[in-house]
């Protein structure tokens, strides 16, 4: 942004000074003064002188130690805690003793062994004398028996389903044993009805939940249910009020008769 200033009225305005342009000899001046100034300045600047190195004082010299000092020694951690050509033991424990080598080149003759002409061919003639053999007399090995190996039968199917009692009621007595659980008629196999059960201080179950996912059959965990809730336990004395169990009915199933319909 810019302003401008404004006479105040009532004054003359100065005249306006124009600048002189410069001419080509004072251009060629110019250049030729800074032309000898930046010369100047190389000369006096440029000036290369090489640096002298500084003594070196107390510096680390490495040589050769071509044998083995008292001080090289205590300065090794080894010379006390173990095997060392200076230590008090080395003589046992690094010396090895000279074991003489046997010599394995066979200085005496051959000997040969005695060998009794008297004695060749007894082996064959006393073969020769043998009688032969009677083979009439031997009696025919009886015929090998072939057996016919078959297939294992395949296992009965089952006809009862079975309860299991987990948790604190596991060793409580029932009054009275569960019913006979039939098979359950399914297409598919089920799995097991698991109830989670609440028994009061005189064995009743007040409380049975079905846990989930259930058997896979409706009609199973109905029954189970039921069952559950009918079940009468004997508590040992000194029991709690209140425990907590579950019931586990495994079902056996098997596929229903042709032509009937499945239970839902």
């Amino acid at each position: 942004m810019t302003s401008s200033v404004t006479a105040p009225t009532g004054f003359p305005r100065p005249p306006a000074v124009a600048e002189a342009a410069w001419s080509p000899w004072r251009w060629m001046l110019a250049l030729i003064l800074a032309f000898v100034g930046h010369v100047a300045l190389i000369f006096i600047f440029g000036r290369h002188e090489p640096i002298s190195p500084r003594p070196v004082k107390n510096a680390v010299q490495a040589g050769v130690i071509l044998q083995r000092t008292e001080l090289m020694d205590l300065q090794d951690p080894m010379v006390f805690a173990g095997p060392h050509p200076r230590g008090f033991a080395a003589s046992t424990w690094l010396a090895m003793p000279t074991v003489p080598l046997p010599s394995f080149r066979w200085t005496d003759g051959p000997h040969f062994l005695a060998l009794a002409a008297e004695q060749l061919g007894v082996s064959f003639s006393m073969q020769a004398v043998a009688p032969p053999a009677d083979l009439s007399r031997r009696s025919p090995s009886p015929p090998p028996d072939f057996a016919v190996l078959l297939p294992p039968a395949p296992p009965a199917p089952p006809t009862q389903s079975v309860v299991r009692i987990t948790g604190a009621l596991a060793g409580w007595p029932l009054v009275a044993d569960w019913p006979l659980l039939p098979v359950q008629s399914s297409p598919e196999s089920l799995t097991n009805s698991v109830v989670q059960v609440v028994v009061d201080e005189a064995g009743r179950v007040f409380s049975a939940v079905l846990l989930p996912p259930g058997s896979g059959s409706v009609e199973a965990d109905q029954q189970a249910l039921r069952l559950a809730h009918a079940a009468r336990f004997t508590p040992p004395p000194g029991q709690p009020a209140i425990q907590f169990g579950r019931i586990i009915f495994q079902w056996q199933s098997r596929a229903p008769a042709t032509g009937t319909t499945p239970p839902p």
